[in-house]
């Protein structure tokens, strides 16, 4: 919409003017007047106006002085002045007061109107203009911000470039910086989350960051996971980095109602360094298992090599049994009573990874939509959360164990008989394997080769079996029998009918009869 402005003391032609131009303008426009000049300065002050049509003679503040003030106010809008004197003078100072027109009156009616129009034209051409600026500008922002972005990714890794440090030099950081210190945010993730939330949580961090004027650059490394690099002097106050980043994780929390944690690197000379200090910074952080809820952790390790033994032998997953189960939850749980930190916690991660490896191997062979995904160590965070997901993988090992030894045939007809006796309730993979005390996805596969089809596949038939003998019984409605079978939406119900049969329930009927 635009907005349009007439100054005119003489209240006849002020809205002789207005009337003409409502009349015969067609863009959407807001018509502002104005008595006087001191009347027009004070509408331009409370709103952005894009064309003023003033008259020259006006009482308290004539059009040029009024022009004049806009000027100097840095107000660049378009202004047509008309007047009732052919006045060299006035017109000279119109002109460098850089009016667009001027124009005598009486007005021509023709004549001011293609004027009007023209001006119209060219401020909606400018505000084009400015637009596609704009949008131009925040893309080369958004480019650049992503360079930077990727290129603190392979510096944090390891594995950066010289374009890497070109961009990162442009952001402001530069090799010769007199120290360096890698910090991360975590915050838990919940369903629905995406990278666009990363983005913002990045930005919330970021505005924090740069309200206390810290030298710093960041980057979304994963979901649920934003890296920081500090330099300078910052780089070396460990004070400010614990309120700092105690600040940060405290407005994550409060903004999206999550826990969040910050763990922080120790302090680096060298850019050789940094991933190393961007490794300590992320085991810092999986102190968040101990439940201590503390905003920020520093890097912490008892020095030198750790001595400590592994929570237990690699070779009971070389040569797995399903009674190697109880040893490894009790292994696990020894070693979270001892509320770890330091190298504490690392013997907690190198023995859940290696698990996850083994389970991973383990479900390989299951078709790509069946494979269970297993939760990374870092995205843990309580001591439920990690024996909970250990137990998940250790029961994906055993049903691998027992498919070799052939014991999973009986448990496939067991599941099967199971899924019909129960193929009326709201029966998923999840319910079964809670029931069985086995993974989804091993449900699934033990589904698909004892009965040929997928487990969604397999109930459909079945409901839809009852579902013909149901029919016959022409006391029941439809809608009844699509209760009885299970569904409790009558539209699904004949879709999944007719997906089956090639007919929908009625005409099934309608057939039998």
């Amino acid at each position: 919409m635009l907005r349009i402005l007439v100054a005119d003391d003489e209240r006849i032609t002020r809205k002789g003017l207005l009337l003409m131009l409502q009349r015969d303008i067609k863009e959407d426009v807001e018509w502002l007047q104005a008595a006087n000049g001191v009347e027009a300065l004070k509408l331009v002050q409370q709103r952005p106006v894009d064309l003023i049509i003033t008259d020259i003679c006006m009482p308290l503040c004539s059009g040029l002085e009024f022009v004049e003030q806009l000027r100097e106010s840095k107000k660049d809008m378009t202004v047509i002045i008309i007047s009732g004197y052919a006045n060299f003078e006035y017109a000279k100072q119109a002109v460098r007061l850089g009016v667009k027109d001027y124009i005598m009156k009486p007005v021509k009616t023709e004549e001011f109107l293609n004027l009007v129009e023209q001006c119209i034209a060219d401020i909606q051409k400018k505000k084009q203009d400015a637009k596609q600026e704009a949008l131009r500008q925040l893309r080369i922002e958004q480019i650049t911000d992503q360079v930077q972005m990727e290129s603190l990714r392979r510096l944090l890794e390891g594995t950066e470039d010289a374009l890497c440090w070109k961009a990162l030099e442009e952001a402001g950081v530069s090799r010769s910086e007199s120290g360096f210190c890698c910090a991360v945010l975590e915050y838990e993730i919940s369903t629905g989350w995406n990278q666009t939330m990363d983005l913002a949580v990045r930005e919330q961090a970021k505005d924090y960051l740069a309200k206390r004027k810290v030298d710093v650059i960041t980057t979304v490394i994963r979901p649920g996971c934003i890296a920081m690099l500090f330099y300078g002097m910052v780089a070396r106050d460990k004070d400010t980095q614990q309120y700092i980043l105690s600040g940060v994780s405290l407005r994550i929390e409060r903004l999206y109602q999550t826990r969040a944690v910050c763990g922080v690197g120790e302090m680096v000379y060298d850019v050789e360094q940094i991933s190393m200090s961007f490794a300590q910074s992320t085991e810092s952080a999986d102190c968040k298992l101990c439940g201590d809820r503390k905003q920020m952790v520093f890097f912490h390790t008892n020095g030198g090599e750790s001595t400590a033994e592994p929570l237990f032998s690699p070779t009971l997953l070389e040569h797995w049994e399903p009674g190697c189960t109880d040893q490894i939850l009790h292994a696990f749980e020894c070693g979270m009573e001892q509320q770890p930190v330091g190298d504490g916690i690392g013997r907690l991660r190198t023995a859940y990874e290696m698990v996850y490896r083994e389970a991973r191997r383990c479900s390989e062979a299951l078709p790509t939509e069946e494979q269970p995904q297993f939760r990374k160590f870092y995205d843990l965070w309580s001591w439920f959360e990690l024996r909970s997901e250990v137990e998940i993988m250790l029961q994906q090992m055993n049903s691998t164990v027992e498919e070799a030894s052939g014991a999973g045939g009986k448990m496939t007809r067991e599941i099967i008989h199971y899924t019909i006796d129960h193929i009326t309730e709201d029966i998923d993979l999840n319910y079964l394997a809670a029931h069985f005390g086995k993974t989804p996805g091993y449900i699934g596969k033990l589904f698909r080769k004892g009965s040929q089809m997928g487990f969604n596949e397999f109930v459909t038939n079945e409901r839809v079996k009852l579902a013909k003998r149901l029919l016959t019984d022409q006391k029941l409605s439809i809608q009844q029998v699509a209760r009885l079978c299970g569904y409790y939406n009558p539209k699904y119900f004949s879709t999944a009918f007719k997906k089956v049969t090639g007919m929908s329930p009625k005409a099934y009927r309608e057939k039998g009869r």
